[in-house]
C-alpha cells in the first residue's frame, strides 16, 4: 500500500497558520505538524499544530514514520522523538477507565429559593435548583456567574429570567419626568449640563 504519511512535519514558511490545539499563531521558522483529519470518511483540510501541541496516533512510534522528519535539525529531531513518547502517554491516560464516582450527578447544596414575586411561570423542581444555584453564584460567591448548560427545551431562559427578577437592583424612586436621579450630586449635575 502506497498511502501518504498520517502526519507531516516542517518548518513553518509563514506566520499565518493557527495551531488547532492552543489557537495561537505558529511563528515563521518554528516546527509545525500537519495532519489531515477525516471528514465524513475522507481526508479533510490540512490542519497545523505546534510540535508541543501535536498528539501523534498510537501507530506513530518513531520519527521516521512522519513525513519530513529527515529535514529537521538534530535538536528538533530529538524534540520530535520526545513528543511521540509523550503522545503515547497522553493516549494511554485518555483510555483509562473513569471512576464510577466521576459520573454521579452532584446536587446543589445551598439554599433552595422560592420563586420571586412577578414570575408568572411555574418552575419544575430542577429549574428551582438551577435558579437557586444561579442566584447563589451572583450573590454569595466571589466569582459571579457561571454556565447553565441544560439540554434544549429544559428552561434555561425561564431560569435566567427568574434569577434576574430575584436579584434585581434596588430601583431608584423618582417622580416621572424628572431630569436627574434623586441621589445625584451637584458636581454630576454640572457635568451633565455642560
Amino acid at each position: 500500500l502506497n498511502q501518504p504519511a498520517e502526519f507531516q512535519i516542517e518548518y513553518s514558511t509563514t506566520s499565518r497558520a493557527t495551531c488547532k490545539r492552543c489557537d495561537t499563531f505558529i511563528k515563521k521558522g518554528s516546527v509545525r505538524v500537519a495532519h489531515r483529519p477525516l471528514f465524513r470518511g475522507k481526508p479533510g483540510f490540512k490542519v497545523y499544530r505546534h510540535l508541543q501541541c501535536a498528539v501523534f496516533s498510537e501507530v506513530t512510534t518513531h520519527p521516521s514514520q512522519i513525513e519530513g522528519s529527515d529535514d529537521l535539525n538534530d535538536n528538533d529531531y530529538e524534540l520530535l522523538e520526545q513528543r511521540i513518547e509523550e503522545s503515547q502517554i497522553e493516549i494511554q491516560e485518555e483510555k483509562k477507565s473513569l471512576e464510577p464516582d466521576e459520573l454521579v450527578p452532584v446536587t446543589f447544596q445551598g439554599e433552595i429559593r422560592s420563586p420571586p414575586k412577578g414570575l408568572c411561570a411555574s418552575l419544575l423542581p430542577f429549574q428551582v435548583e438551577g435558579f437557586s444555584w444561579m442566584y447563589h453564584q451572583e450573590v454569595h460567591t466571589s466569582v459571579r456567574g457561571g454556565i447553565l448548560a441544560d439540554e434544549m427545551g429544559m428552561g434555561k431562559t425561564v431560569q435566567t429570567i427568574t434569577t434576574m427578577l430575584d436579584n434585581k437592583p434596588a430601583l431608584q424612586h423618582c417622580l416621572p419626568g424628572t431630569k436627574y436621579p434623586p441621589n445625584i450630586t451637584q458636581q454630576h449635575k454640572e457635568k451633565l449640563n455642560e
